[in-house]
């Protein structure tokens, strides 16, 4: 991850902010998003993007670390998009558990965009706790997506 790459994500959460606090909809997404096929596949599409960045942890729970060392890189690039894809999806951030849902994905992203080397923090102890709390919030996020697939097809 680079300043650059930081810079982008920042500049991409914070494009995201704004238009949803000012009610700046493109109003063609905003149709397509209403649509319930459209809705599916951008769901499915942000599912994946999600499962893609487990794939990291996985590869290292595997101990195949040669191979996780050079996904690192496609992780952390794809990574930088995530407010892209979740504005693909919904271009706001919900009420409710969607709220939660929502701030938890962002936390996530900023987290992983602050990673300690970046940042030029060496100690392993912030490293170990950044790993933490960002497989942690993963962990809660995937909770969270399993509920809301759930309850999006039950009310369907």
């Amino acid at each position: 991850m680079t300043p650059r790459h930081c810079f982008l994500g920042f500049l991409l959460l914070l494009a995201y902010i704004i238009q949803d606090q000012y009610g700046l909809k493109w109003s063609g997404l905003v149709d397509l998003q209403d649509n319930a096929v459209y809705k599916q596949i951008s769901g499915i599409i942000l599912v994946v993007f999600i499962l893609h960045q487990w794939h990291l942890s996985l590869l290292r729970m595997q101990n195949k670390m040669a191979t996780a060392h050079r996904e690192l890189k496609r992780h952390r690039w794809l990574g930088v998009y995530a407010p892209v894809f979740f504005y693909l999806h919904s271009h706001s951030f919900g009420y409710a558990y969607l709220f939660l849902l929502s701030s938890v994905y962002f936390s996530n992203f900023v987290v992983g965009l602050i990673h300690p080397i970046v940042c030029s923090f060496k100690r392993k102890a912030i490293l170990n706790g950044w790993v933490t709390l960002h497989v942690g919030l993963s962990l809660f996020l995937t909770i969270l997506l399993s509920y809301h697939i759930f309850i999006s097809y039950w009310y369907e």
